[in-house]
């Protein structure tokens, strides 16, 4: 019968055949009893069809606020590529959202199966989800690889890897972007002590060729460099322990 059919396979055309035939048995006056059965039946199952899709269209819906997140944040990172200072609070409050969908979404997934939903639609929003993990995984991966450079000290190196980190911004989740500005700190850090080094050895060596400078402002130079944490050359130390102290002496 239309019913058994509809039954077995609850699409568009099977339902059309049901009502059709209820209509040709409500004209032809037959069968009073099974035109009720079928009449109740089909309400049961507009119901039932208008739950899945219901269904359908959270999935849907969820799916697209997932992708317009992703979208979002190709968008900041773009942007904010030069200032991964500003762009990870942004990423860490776009990721609490993204891990809030991303968990209704499997929630829904899960119920999608019960409600009858059809397969399709179910392969396509795991194919989100899936894509979606793939994506955390390899963010996950781009910060072990960005924390290994935190033990770096060539400032040329870290330069380097900060760049190539910058041009794609986009596969670097919250965690990453935080050991990103950590680096980007380090560098600035070291360049500033590379400078200071630079103008130490610079006075040092003026000091040093200076005929009429006496040993007590090497000794100022060697005081401030032990203050910032600079490398003193060890000739230093010889000229300040050497000649100039039988001049102080007489």
């Amino acid at each position: 019968s239309a019913m058994e059919v509809l039954q077995d396979d609850a699409c568009e055309n099977n339902r059309m055949a049901l009502e059709q035939a209820i209509e040709v048995a409500q004209k032809s006056h037959l069968l009073p009893e099974l035109r009720v059965k079928a009449r109740k039946f089909l309400e049961k199952w507009r119901q039932q069809d208008s739950r899945v899709k219901q269904h359908e269209e959270l999935l849907r819906r969820l799916a697209r606020q997932l992708e317009a997140l992703r979208s979002e944040e190709g968008t900041e990172a773009s942007v904010s590529s030069t200032s991964s200072v500003d762009f990870a609070p942004k990423e860490a409050r776009r990721r609490q959202k993204e891990d809030t969908l991303l968990k209704q979404l499997k929630q829904a997934l899960d119920e999608a199966g019960k409600r009858g939903v059809d397969k399709d639609t179910m392969t396509e929003m795991q194919a989100i989800v899936k894509r979606l993990q793939r994506g955390r995984r390899s963010e996950a991966k781009a910060d072990v690889k960005l924390r290994g450079l935190l033990y770096t000290e060539d400032v040329q190196e870290l330069s380097e890897q900060l760049e190539l980190a910058r041009e794609r911004p986009e596969m670097l989740g919250p965690a990453a972007q935080k050991t990103l500005c950590e680096i980007e700190e380090k560098v600035c850090r070291k360049a500033e002590e590379e400078q200071h080094q630079k103008w130490l050895e610079t006075e040092l060596e003026a000091a040093a060729a200076d005929l009429s400078c006496d040993k007590r402002r090497l000794q100022q130079l060697t005081d401030q460099a032990r203050s910032r944490s600079l490398v003193v050359p060890p000739w230093v130390f010889a000229k300040i322990s050497g000649p100039w102290e039988e001049e102080d002496a007489k």
